[in-house]
């Protein structure tokens, strides 16, 4: 054969011959470094609105704000005079250490002095009932002294007026008489 450059037709290809045995599996190399986190994923679409609960009722809320005040009403009927808060008054005066009226007296008809101390002052339309009489004495000024009353006659007050020491004295002294019948 020669090699002239020249080639002949090249000829049918032969069998392919019978592949080799393979050969043992090497070990198992190490574990790699772990590799970087991936990125984040799209956040999924919203789900539907679950069923209504059948929890407790929640704690009432603040009270609001009070509203402007309305209009004032007519006036009502006014009611009838209660009773008086004082007994009456049926007499009143201020009597002089020498047994007279001081000024113009009222409910009394006379004043006269019994003796030192002693005054009979006489009321000018007694009640029925003189133990319904409520009577207050003051000694006039600021001198020490005593005073007290007593019912003699229907419709007379006899007054006794004292010194500090308690002996009967000339005094000067207002009384009221008030009827709690």
């Amino acid at each position: 054969m020669s090699h002239d450059n020249e080639c002949g037709d090249r000829g049918e290809r032969g069998k392919r011959g019978h592949r080799g045995h393979r050969g043992h599996r090497g070990h198992q190399g190490d574990p790699g470094a772990t590799g970087a986190t991936g990125a984040t994923g799209a956040t999924g679409a919203i789900g539907p609105t679950g069923p209504t609960g059948a929890g407790a009722t929640g704690v009432a809320g603040a009270t609001g704000a009070t509203g402007a005040t309305g209009a004032t009403g007519a006036t009502g009927v006014t009611g009838a005079t209660g009773p008086s808060s004082s007994p009456p008054l049926i007499a009143a005066a201020v009597v002089n250490s020498n047994g007279t009226f001081i000024g113009n007296p009222r409910g009394f008809s006379a004043v006269s002095q019994g003796g030192t101390g002693l005054y009979n002052v006489t009321l000018t339309t007694p009640p029925g009932d003189t133990n319904q009489l409520l009577i207050e004495l003051t000694l006039a000024g600021f001198v020490g002294g005593q005073i007290s009353w007593l019912i003699t006659f229907p419709g007379t007050v006899d007054v006794f007026t004292f010194d500090a020491a308690g002996a009967a004295a000339n005094k000067i002294f207002s009384i009221l008489v008030y009827d709690m019948t």
